[in-house]
This record gives structure tokens, C-alpha cells and sequence, in this order.
């Protein structure tokens, strides 16, 4: 599955006519939060007290959640993994926030970098002229020119989480997407590339590993962010289903 992190109103204005001329549907952008929860609840068959027995809360506070379209980061996490949704889907729409026609999907070539040359490429911007290999994906022509892909090393993201990511998978940043809260984003820590789960929150910004064994981590100058995630595949170097 593929999960392309836009900003909202970006994709509003960029899509509109294309959608327009195709008769594709747009839905679910401009529903809030708990507008997104509701929905997806019933469509997987929980009533309210199931779903809230299921995240830990009090049925009350998920009618308030669904009633106000606002709750806390850890309880949003919750509830998107026993949806098995991203929390990025639910809070933005962004995932299957449009349909777009099988026929503007193209495969697109993007350059696969070994960690020597992705570090290169994060210190100078310039690509290497021999990339590792060439890993192609199905999208859009043209939407993501300066993308790259690289190998996760980390075990970070690993846990049952069902947007959970392994050490070994590959991973496409685009540093030229804007930055949403809950989406998965490329980061330098320690002179390492890392994968992390990007959180704003009152001018602060964090990143969250769903393995526990990793503490949340606030964002200071040591710490670079390369930009959203916008693919994950369990394909491995060199491109073999794992």
C-alpha cells in the first residue's frame, strides 16, 4: 500500500481539475477527525463501546473524540492501529484521500543510494552519477523528481504496529513534501539515517519509534530531518520479496 503525505489544501488545488476531467471521486479531506473515526469504526463492524474497550478508554471519551475530532497523540495512535489505518489517514485524510484513474499511474524510476552515497547526497544535495540501482514504483509522473531510496537499517519502527517498518525494508523520502504530524520521515540521529514518527506540538517537534526500546526523541539542531517517508516496501536490496 502506498501512502503519499501531501498538505491538504496543496492537494485540494492540484487535484481539483484533474479530478474534474476524469470524473475521479475526491472524499474524506474535509471530514475532521473524528468524522474519519466514526466512519471507519463502522465500516469495520465495532460499536462505540468496542472500539473504545479496544483502545483503552472510557466510552465517553470516544464519543467525544468522534463528536469533536480532537484527542491525544498516544490515544489517536491507539485507535489508528486497531482501525489498521495510519494516524496521518485519520487525522488528514491522506491516505486514499483521492482516487485517481489507473491510467495517469505510471512506473517511475527513483534512485536507490547505498548509505555512503545517501549520506553524500543529505550532505551536498547532489545525487551520485552511478546511484546503487534503480528501484521503480507505480505513481504519479513527475511527483516526486528528487526523491531517493535507501535501505532501512534501524529497528525502530519495528513492533506489531500495522504501519510498523523492519530493519532491511526500503524506503522512499522526498525531501521537497511538507512535513504533517504522524507521518513517517527520513532523519540523521547520531550520524545515522534513521526512520522515525514525526510529531508538531506546541512549537516542539519529536520523533516517535514504535519500538519501545526507542525513546521519543525531541528534535534539536544536532538532529537533521530529510523529509516524509512517502513509500515503504518490504522488498530488499537487492529487490527480493522478503
Amino acid at each position: 500500500m502506498s501512502f503519499v503525505f501531501v498538505n491538504k489544501n496543496h492537494l485540494l488545488q492540484t487535484t481539483k481539475k484533474i479530478c474534474n476531467n476524469e470524473g475521479v471521486e475526491i472524499k474524506g479531506i474535509n471530514m475532521h477527525l473524528g468524522a474519519r473515526i466514526k466512519n471507519l469504526r463502522k465500516a469495520r463492524g465495532l460499536t462505540q463501546k468496542q472500539l473504545a474497550d479496544k483502545a483503552n478508554i472510557k466510552q465517553q471519551a470516544l464519543s467525544a473524540i468522534e463528536r469533536k475530532g480532537k484527542t491525544s497523540m498516544d490515544t489517536l495512535i491507539k485507535i489508528a492501529q486497531i482501525l489498521d489505518t495510519s494516524p496521518a489517514a485519520l487525522q488528514y485524510g491522506s491516505e486514499n484521500a483521492f482516487k485517481l484513474s489507473k491510467s495517469r499511474l505510471e512506473f517511475v524510476a527513483i534512485p536507490f543510494l547505498s548509505m555512503e552515497q545517501l549520506r553524500e547526497w543529505i550532505d551536498t544535495g547532489k545525487l551520485p552519477k552511478e546511484p546503487e540501482t534503480i528501484f521503480t514504483i507505480k505513481m504519479l509522473k513527475d511527483a516526486c523528481p528528487n526523491a531517493v531510496a535507501f535501505c532501512i537499517s534501524t529497528e525502530a519502527m519495528e513492533s506489531n504496529h500495522p504501519r510498523s517498518v523492519r530493519a532491511g525494508d526500503t524506503a522512499i523520502v522526498d525531501p521537497d513534501k511538507p512535513l504533517i504530524n504522524y507521518c513517517l520521515v527520513a532523519v540523521v540521529i547520531n550520524n545515522d539515517v534513521s526512520v522515525r514518527l514525526y510529531k508538531h506540538e506546541e512549537g516542539r517537534q519529536f520523533l516517535i519509534a514504535y519500538n519501545p526500546e526507542y525513546p521519543t526523541i525531541t528534535v534539536t539542531s544536532k538532529i537533521k530531518i530529510i523529509g516524509p517517508v512517502i513509500e515503504t516496501s518490504r522488498v530488499h536490496y537487492p529487490f527480493q520479496a522478503a
